[in-house]
């Protein structure tokens, strides 16, 4: 399973929340008078069958039609999307194992979501490098096991790693998740940021999360930071 999602945002300089699954967003600014971060255009692009058409429903289902047009596509073909590399920023949410790795899943959809079957860190790299600008900004959530991977990879295709941070369920666990900011072009030099706690002592969200969701948390209640229930 595979997304791209590119959005065109009025002199915008912040990044939205990644949806799940996997996904390249990319950013455009224009220079204008107006909102300074809501979205002008979404094109999202989805690899999987059933995937892609939970995305046209989602779409529809909540009328921005206007808004984001949602094809299927393939990061490894990106250039036939984006052909130019003139993106502010995208962020990526890939498959966690790669393949060979963990147990394997019987169903196709499910399989090529989870292992790196048809979307690799190397894939997603690339296709990072070929439609980033000069300065532009790649986000990737990955499993802690792959940070040496990540940023060996990273580095290879000239995108500097510059901020990470860890994602720990509780305040006691180990982090489960992080989160990584490269820059195409960018200097060495990697700012760790501090952890993401996603619950507090009581089972709920932690402050931090309430905040980040906003109106969404009303009527959830918490959640794993790895995704699962």
């Amino acid at each position: 399973m595979r997304n791209i999602l590119q959005l065109k945002y009025r002199n915008s300089h912040r990044e939205a929340s990644p949806p799940r699954d996997d996904i390249i967003a990319a950013y455009h600014r224009r220079r204008t008078a107006y909102s300074m971060n809501a979205p002008q255009h979404i094109t999202a692009v989805e690899l999987g069958e059933q995937a892609f058409s939970q995305a046209l429903r989602s779409v529809s289902e909540n009328g921005y039609e206007e808004n984001i047009e949602v094809i299927r596509g393939d990061i490894r073909e990106i250039k036939k999307i984006i052909p130019h590399p003139t993106l502010d920023l995208a962020a990526c949410n890939p498959p966690y194992k790669a393949v060979g790795a963990g147990l394997r899943n019987p169903d196709e959809r499910m399989e090529n979501a989870r292992h790196e079957c048809t979307c690799t860190l190397e894939d997603v790299a690339k296709a990072g490098r070929d439609v980033l600008r000069f300065g532009g900004r790649f986000c990737l959530c990955q499993r802690p096991e792959r940070l040496a991977d990540a940023m060996n990879v990273f580095r290879s295709y000239g995108l500097e790693p510059k901020r990470l941070r860890l994602v720990q369920q509780r305040i006691n666990t180990a982090p489960s998740l992080f989160l990584l900011e490269v820059r195409r072009g960018g200097k060495p030099g990697l700012s760790v940021l501090p952890t993401l706690i996603i619950e507090d002592e009581n089972g709920g969200f932690s402050a931090e999360m309430l905040e980040i969701y906003g109106n969404y948390k009303f009527g959830h209640e918490g959640g794993r930071a790895d995704g699962r229930k």
